[in-house]
């Protein structure tokens, strides 16, 4: 899923507030600019924050399951350092039959209760068909890019060619929704009181986007005192924005 919609929200109230915004996880223009100015740190900029001794690697498999014809099984690697209840890890899905890695997911944070879990990364909360392709993907929390603005979570589509899972930055977001009957998938992303997000994003067949509506709400002050709440609305096809409704009310 490479090509994918990347839809630009701009973050507001930076100069007046002094508020970090959430993340703007798709942009028409512009996308790393966003993605450098917001909370959602990536951990190989924080390694340099760990200045503790490296005291031990850790590593978990889980028992194997089978997903999509595939009998798999999870290994953590957790880098252990000194005075920590936890560490970053790599995460790594693995094809029994021949070795190969079909998933990786780097440097996120673990702490070592999750290596004491015996059904660990087995919920069905995992596994999800995230595009409607008919294929189960993988839905994975996210400790490093969550914060104030929600709970993040990486979205691993399944390439029936190749047999791997594939990173999907289009899907991944806050508060995950999929909705099996509307085929839809949403996100929701806040700031305090005064600010949220919601992107939902409708399939057809084949797993293919349709369109996507995102819809930003915020509390504007102005100088006499009374805030006023907006509303704007794109609808999102091909990248390009084909419909803008904004809506100003006094009273909400």
């Amino acid at each position: 899923m490479k090509k994918t919609i990347y839809i630009l929200i701009v973050l507001l109230f930076s100069n007046c507030n002094n508020r970090k915004e959430p993340v703007s996880k798709k942009s028409l223009t512009a996308k790393d600019t966003v993605q450098s100015n917001v909370m959602l740190t990536k951990f190989s900029e924080n390694k340099t924050e760990i200045d503790h001794e490296h005291i031990d690697t850790l590593r978990k498999k889980s028992q194997t399951f089978s997903v999509n014809g595939l009998d798999c099984f999870w290994e953590l690697t957790l880098y252990l350092y000194k005075g920590e209840k936890g560490g970053l890890g790599k995460l790594e899905l693995q094809n029994k039959k021949n070795g190969k890695i079909i998933l990786i997911k780097d440097e996120d944070y673990y702490y070592l209760d999750h290596l004491a879990v015996d059904d660990w990364q087995l919920s069905d909360d995992v596994f999800k068909d995230a595009n409607f392709d008919g294929y189960k993907d993988i839905i994975l929390y996210n400790r490093g890019a969550s914060g104030s603005a929600g709970e993040f979570s990486d979205i691993f589509l399944f390439n029936p060619l190749n047999r791997i899972y594939e990173k999907s930055e289009t899907l991944s977001g806050y508060y995950i929704d999929i909705d099996t009957i509307t085929k839809t998938i949403s996100s929701y992303a806040k700031n305090g009181a005064g600010y949220n997000v919601t992107d939902i994003i409708h399939f057809g067949r084949n797993g293919k986007i349709k369109y996507s509506e995102v819809t930003e709400r915020e509390t504007i002050n102005t100088s006499d005192g009374k805030p006023l709440f907006k509303i704007t609305y794109n609808k999102v096809i091909n990248n390009k924005i084909v419909k803008t409704k904004i809506d100003t009310v006094t009273n909400y």
